[in-house]
């Protein structure tokens, strides 16, 4: 009897060890099937999103919750007043439209684990860093290599990465001009970016992070 106990209590540490969040995001990998999600055709937009905080997202907010099964996710006017717009609920390792506000919307993968497809030119925010630092808690918006985002007006942005360089070019009537970033270089927020990022290709390591960590806002709904 007690050797089944044990079994038991064995069984039940492993499958919470295997619910629980290590890496404090979500992510969300973006598929170009309307259908099913497979891992291996990721393409598109795709996001990490900090767990159980509040950070700015373009013209919104995001706050996320979840049991490890499962994750809430709450588009909101501000982190301030923690105005509801539209709030959603996804299975972990499902399979979802995963809505962003004036972004393109992906049948994407929702999980616990999750990276960048090697070559996307990825966005990194660090939501609790002073102007002109880049450390800390951050999270990751990323294209991947080659995904073309429709603008208004005919115009478009590729986002590339060529030997480790990212690059976006933005054409208009066939008229094109390329974009090379700085690679690594901490820049600071602006009226698209709401926090100081950097920007990089998925294989290419990020500056390290701080060691100090700051308070996270944190909400209970």
């Amino acid at each position: 009897m007690k050797l089944i106990v044990s079994l038991l209590i064995i069984v039940l540490i492993f499958i919470t060890g295997s619910l629980c969040i290590p890496n404090g995001s979500i992510y969300i990998s973006p598929t170009m099937n309307n259908e099913i999600c497979e891992s291996n055709f990721i393409a598109g937009i795709g996001y990490s999103l900090p767990y159980e905080s509040c950070v700015n997202f373009g013209n919104s907010s995001v706050y996320t919750s979840g049991n490890g099964l499962s994750f809430d996710v709450y588009w909101m006017d501000n982190c301030q007043s923690k105005q509801i717009l539209v709030n959603y609920t996804f299975a972990n390792f499902g399979c979802s439209n995963f809505y962003v506000p004036n972004s393109p919307t992906f049948q994407s993968i929702v999980s616990s684990e999750g990276v960048p497809p090697r070559n996307a030119l990825v966005y990194t925010y660090y939501y609790n860093s002073k102007e002109g630092e880049c450390s800390g808690d951050s999270y990751y918006k990323y294209y991947t290599n080659q995904y073309v985002l429709p603008l208004e007006n005919g115009k478009t942005v590729e986002y590339t990465c060529v030997n480790n360089f990212p690059i976006a070019r933005t054409c208009q009537n066939l008229n094109c001009q390329d974009t090379d970033y700085s690679l690594g270089t901490c820049n600071n927020a602006d009226s698209n970016n709401p926090y100081p990022y950097t920007i990089t290709c998925s294989n290419t390591p990020p500056p390290p992070f701080g060691d100090e960590k700051q308070p996270r806002i944190s909400f209970n709904f």
